[in-house]
């Protein structure tokens, strides 16, 4: 019976024991007993009974033996006081130790009390000063350490049942601790209080090493998901982007007042933070508040970056240019050749940061000469700022100028580089002949002359690419009217006179200055707003989410008395019927019913309200509810969707369910299929370049590959969507009746014989025709539909090898009569408008982003091959939506056959890959069936090389019963091998031909 009662915790008094009130003599004047207060006003006497705190050797005892809420805050103010309590010594690391271990289960609580939201308490400060110090942190993580390994050590779960009190106790210190934005800074100013510089450099690198490793994010996610905490609560030392975003703050904050001896510090702490995974969040938030706020430090943003590493600074350097070319002149309209305000204000910004410093002046000249660098995907007005900032630099300017053009010359770079690479190279050119020749004509004029340039325009004009070789005749051009006005190189081709390439040759008298950097720099009204958006340490619970409208039966209460009438008087009236449940009148308390609900959007700029308010659950999903019939309706009405089109995109592309509401990645989906449709031309190069570039999840890419594929084949006119015919306005079409009138009576499928519909497919309907309002996985859906068109005739005709061919069956007399009875369309020639604008929206900008991804070893793409199978399926569709018709035809196959064949070694080793790439393959030799001479004549080394490795892959897969997926894949790989086969043994002499110049 000893152990009968066992202890589960302790509480502790927050005051000193009174005598009994049985034996006290009553008064007259009542008293009461306050809490804390009280404590405070005995806190002078209570020390002096139980002893002064003369030294921190007396505050540690203290804190040891069990101590009251008045003792704690006693040894709390004296320890702050002392001087060197920051330091890095034992008695400090054991008064840390004690805090965390035994005073914060026990008196957390009660220090909180009396705190107001955002505020915390006199007492709690008291205790985060406490913990200001390295050793407080590695306290804090310790503790949490051994209550993770406690955790897990026990395989039915933790005995423990304090472990999430305990375990929301530190999480809560931590982020109240971390939680200021100048942490960082005054935590240095503390510890470093040494005169030894081989100390101060020690306590540097464990203050880089502590906060820039990323242990505390570990140990922090770690002991959340032991806690089971929700993620609504979640603290946001956990979360990687929130921790990197206030370790940005603090690296700012701490330069702008830094000094010269701690800028090495710094420089490292930022050096290690960019290693955290979240390099762009970290470079963005140091950008906007150092060296694009209101008050701009340029010249310490200058002194943070010179004492990085040579590598980080060209990270540094390329993230800078890409920010200010999506932040700062996205706005900019690219055609527009006119000096421009924004343009000279990034001008002089990088000129600045780039003033007398080679290094630096090197890293923008690797920028646009790199094979895919020079803003792949921007606009031209960045590639105009970094020329007009290098043109103050004679020399530097023809180094750039002589780069370009080997490069541009070069043949394997004519024939492997996207098309979309090879113009923005053409554009930087084209913009820094123009310069050479306003410094120094006679450098131009030799320029042109000599050997490299010579030999581009040579390969340029061998090129078997006609875009590339437009491109070579737009640079002749343009150099050569610079030089020789009367006698200008003219190739007298239709192609050099269309705008497009009229524009491309005007780029060589673009002269830009530059100006004030007043219009680039963030407003300090937007600087609020942004601060007011952070991460705060207290987590911030989810609005709650309405409830679904029940119906609710109200008890009947009896009557006392029931009179029962003789006469029924009202039997010819009838009763109204029972109103419809309300989910406002299902809530239970009157205070929480909101009657004050928003209605649906009817205009662009209302939807985007909606989507913008984060916090309302009815506008979010009342905007996805109505996202994509707006922008269907307003797309041909005015200029609302095309003016709001990027941001659109935007929001709907990165958007999360945090309400969890029904159908949410269903109609996100519509929304940005709906955005591809209304305005191809604007948002398919900013999808695609999102896919690669934005912060986005992985579900978050998958859906805009999805949506990409999607949206094209509704341009193409292959799929319909059901938003279609309901986007359009009444006044547009006739009543339903008289609309029946003008409808052909097409035959349908029902009215065939079962044996026409099990044997054929209507002629009528394109395959896929059918497929509608599909979810993200909707791929694979068209995919299974383009490979079965695909592999339906080798399927025939081996079975034609077999039994013979169909002119020789026997058919029965009611499958011949549904044959013959069967109108069947007449073929119209429709000419294929959308083909060029798929390739040149969707296709280049995937295909090149897509190549450069997969060459980065740490890109998402290359961690993980699902977004690469999805990549693959995505350009498939892309290029069967386009057709065989398409005047690109020729270069979308080089570059999709490139991009497939490099990602042959990740097929090896997943077969959803595998599985992804004979499918593009099966949907590239589809469309180029009556190109196979010239895909054999011109591509003969893919053809073999492709062949080989579908060999490999079909003797690789065992398939039979069971495989699922195997036999899928090696079915393709069948096909994808046989097709193949049939080119070369067709056209055999050509490939050896091209082989031998191998």
């Amino acid at each position: 019976m000893e152990n009968f009662l066992t202890a589960v915790s302790t509480t502790y008094n927050q005051k000193p024991d009174k005598e009994d009130s049985l034996f006290t003599l009553s008064s007259s004047k009542p008293t009461t007993a306050p809490s804390r207060p009280q404590a405070h006003k005995d806190l002078a006497p209570a020390a002096e009974k139980h002893g002064a705190i003369r030294s921190l050797e007396d505050a540690l005892e203290t804190l040891k033996c069990q101590p009251e809420y008045y003792e704690v805050i006693a040894v709390l103010r004296y320890v702050n006081s002392y001087s060197k309590i920051h330091t890095h010594n034992a008695i400090n690391s054991q008064i840390c130790h004690v805090l965390v271990t035994e005073v914060a289960p026990n008196y957390w609580a009660l220090l909180q009390e009396g705190s107001l939201e955002g505020q915390p308490s006199k007492d709690v400060m008291e205790f985060l000063l406490a913990l200001q110090s390295l050793a407080g942190i590695n306290a804090l993580l310790s503790q949490l350490r051994a209550l993770i390994q406690e955790a897990k050590a026990e395989s039915q779960g933790p005995k423990r049942p304090d472990f999430a009190l305990n375990f929301g106790v530190l999480l809560d210190i931590l982020s109240a601790l971390l939680k200021p934005d100048l942490f960082v800074s005054v935590l240095w100013k503390r510890i470093s209080g040494v005169s030894n510089l081989t100390q101060r450099r020690i306590l540097a690198q464990q203050l880089a090493s502590t906060l820039g490793s990323g242990h505390i994010v570990q140990v922090t996610a770690e002991a959340e998901s032991l806690a089971g905490r929700d993620r609504s609560v979640s603290s946001w030392v956990g979360g990687g982007k929130d921790y990197s975003l206030w370790l940005a703050r603090n690296i700012v904050a701490w330069q702008k007042q830094n000094t010269a001896e701690d800028a090495k510090i710094c420089s490292d702490l930022l050096s290690r933070s960019m290693r955290l995974g979240y390099q762009d969040t970290i470079l963005t938030e140091v950008f906007e508040r150092l060296l694009l706020s209101s008050d701009s430090k340029t010249e310490a943003f200058i002194a943070l970056t010179k004492e990085l590493p040579s590598a980080d600074q060209r990270r540094i350097s390329d993230s800078l240019l890409s920010f200010l070319a999506n932040n700062r002149l996205q706005g900019v309209y690219s055609e527009d050749t006119l000096p421009n305000t924004q343009i000279s204000a990034v001008t002089t910004l990088i000129r600045t940061l780039v003033a007398n410093n080679g290094l630096r002046t090197e890293y923008l000249i690797a920028w646009l000469t790199s094979p895919s660098g020079a803003g792949l995907g921007s606009g031209i007005s960045i590639r105009r700022a970094v020329i007009a900032a290098v043109s103050q630099d004679c020399e530097a300017l023809n180094q750039m100028l002589e780069k370009l053009t080997i490069q541009f010359g070069d043949k394997l770079y004519i024939g492997h580089a996207p098309i979309l690479q090879q113009e923005v190279h053409a554009q930087a050119l084209i913009l820094a002949g123009g310069y050479v020749f306003r410094q120094n004509p006679m450098k131009l004029r030799t320029m042109l002359r000599s050997s490299p340039y010579l030999q581009l325009v040579s390969n340029r004009l061998a090129a078997s690419n006609a875009r590339a070789r437009i491109l070579g005749m737009a640079i002749g051009e343009a150099l050569s009217g610079l030089v020789d006005k009367e006698n200008t190189l003219n190739f007298g081709m239709e192609e050099t006179e269309a705008d497009d390439v009229a524009w491309l040759k005007g780029l060589c008298y673009v002269s830009d200055e530059g100006g004030p950097i007043d219009s680039i720099l963030q407003s300090p009204q937007a600087e609020n707003n942004a601060a007011n958006t952070m991460v705060s340490s207290q987590p911030v619970a989810k609005k709650k989410q309405l409830k679904k409208p029940t119906a609710t039966i109200p008890n009947k209460v009896k009557p006392i008395i029931q009179e029962v009438d003789s006469e029924s008087e009202d039997e010819d009236l009838q009763a109204y019927a029972k109103p419809d449940s309300d989910a406002e009148d299902s809530e239970e308390d009157a205070t929480l019913v909101s009657r004050n609900k928003p209605k649906a959007p009817v205009y662009i700029r209302t939807l985007m309200e909606y989507f913008r308010d984060t916090e309302s659950f009815d506008k979010q999903k009342l905007a996805l509810a109505n996202a994509a019939l707006l922008i269907r309706r307003k797309a041909n009405y005015g200029t609302e969707v095309s003016d709001h089109a990027v941001e659109l995109a935007t929001i709907l592309a990165g958007m999360n369910d945090s309400f969890e509401i029904e159908e949410f990645y269903q109609q996100r989906l519509e929304g940005m299929i709906a955005l591809v449709v209304a305005q191809p031309k604007i948002v398919g190069p900013i999808l695609s370049r999102g896919v690669f570039e934005a912060d986005y999840s992985l579900a978050q890419r998958a859906s805009v590959l999805a949506a990409i594929g999607l949206g094209v084949r509704e341009l193409a006119g292959i799929d319909n969507s059901k938003y279609a015919e309901a986007a359009q306005f009444p006044s547009k079409r006739l009543p339903q009746k008289i609309e029946k009138l003008y409808l052909d009576s097409a035959p349908t499928l029902g009215s065939a014989s079962p044996l026409l519909i099990s044997t054929e497919q209507t002629p009528s309907r394109p395959h896929g025709a059918d497929l509608k309002a599909l979810p993200p996985s909707s791929l694979d859906a068209i995919v299974r539909d383009l490979t079965a068109s695909f592999i339906a005739p080798i399927a025939a005709s081996a079975a034609d090898t077999k039994n013979g061919p169909d002119a020789l069956k026997l058919s029965t007399l009611r499958g011949t009569i549904t044959r013959q009875n069967l109108s069947r369309p007449k073929v119209r020639s429709i000419p294929n408008t959308t083909a060029s604008l798929i390739a040149a929206s969707f296709f280049f900008p995937l295909t090149a982003h897509l190549q450069h991804a997969i060459h980065i070893r740490a890109s998402v793409f290359s961690q993980h091959p699902f977004l690469l199978a999805t990549a693959a399926k995505t350009l498939a569709i892309l290029l069967h939506a386009a057709g065989p018709s398409t005047l690109a035809l020729p270069q979308m196959t080089t570059e999709l056959w490139d991009v497939l064949l490099m990602l042959r070694g990740t097929a090896a080793t997943h077969i959803n890959v595998a599985g992804a790439l004979l499918t593009a393959f099966a949907a590239l030799l589809e469309v180029n069936e009556n190109r196979m001479r010239e895909l054999c004549e011109t591509h003969g080394r893919r053809v073999v090389e492709t062949q080989e490795w579908a060999a490999g892959v079909f003797g690789g897969l065992r398939g039979g019963e069971g495989a699922g997926e195997e036999n899928h894949v090696k079915m393709l790989a069948a096909a994808v091998l046989i097709r193949l086969r049939e080119a070369v043994e067709r056209y055999q002499a050509l490939l050896m031909g091209d082989m031998g110049m191998i």
